[in-house]
């Protein structure tokens, strides 16, 4: 019953959203900022979808309130991080990615990807062309390799804002379980393509399963996880 119930007030969300997607970013255009991000977002580099790269542009804002520093997991060329630096103020954003492409190929709950596109050593973009794209900005820590042996490297750190774009489901539940209990109170989860990709969303529905947390999804593929306050 809770399940059901969870899934029918996100559906509502969504609906919600696509209905007044249009308004929302009209009501938006005067306050300060946005029109940063629209030439951030007019840019041909972009691939994040609009209602995503916002959010993470408005996340990266409300959660410098928050103690901690900022993570993204999957950096891919780097424009997703764009939007994050652009907001992020004074915050340290520490940078996961092989930076070699997927270390593994699919997995069995990984269903529905397509293996042309992924499978191990895919969608491969060098250090030096990301650290290229952010140049421009500060307090950055990029962590090379995989995620399971590069996440030691902040095992005593506190995060604010963690943003998740694994694809699959081994390394998706990896980042969960590592990075969940690392989040302060307040504190925001933001999983890419948790809508789409079958790996991902079953990573993040088993572990958030027994948690008090429930698993909003309102835009193009996000998932959202606000940690709860004690």
């Amino acid at each position: 019953m809770i399940k059901k119930i969870k899934g029918i007030i996100s559906a509502k969300i969504t609906s919600f959203y696509w209905k007044n997607h249009r308004s929302i970013t009209v009501r938006h255009k005067n306050e300060k900022g946005i029109e940063r991000f629209a030439e951030l977002y007019g840019k041909p580099t972009s691939v994040q979808g609009k209602g995503e790269a916002l959010f993470l542009y408005t996340m990266a804002k409300k959660m410098q309130k928050v103690p901690g520093n900022y993570a993204e997991c999957g950096v891919y060329k780097g424009f997703g991080a764009i939007f994050i630096c652009e907001n992020k103020g004074a915050k340290i954003l520490h940078l996961f990615d092989t930076f070699n492409g997927f270390p593994t190929g699919q997995g069995k709950n990984d269903k529905k990807l397509s293996l042309k596109k992924y499978h191990q050593g895919s969608l491969a973009i060098s250090l030096e062309t990301v650290k290229k794209t952010l140049s421009s900005y500060k307090n950055l820590v990029y962590h090379t390799g995989v995620f399971s042996e590069t996440c030691k490297e902040v095992e005593n750190h506190k995060f604010a804002m963690v943003h998740i774009d694994f694809d699959m489901y081994e390394s998706m539940k990896q980042a969960i379980e590592f990075f969940y209990p690392r989040i302060n109170p307040g504190g925001i989860m933001i999983l890419h393509d948790y809508r789409f990709f079958q790996g991902v969303q079953k990573a993040a529905n088993e572990f958030f399963a027994d948690k008090t947390e429930t698993i909003i999804c309102w835009n193009e593929t996000q998932g959202i996880i606000f940690k709860a306050r004690k």
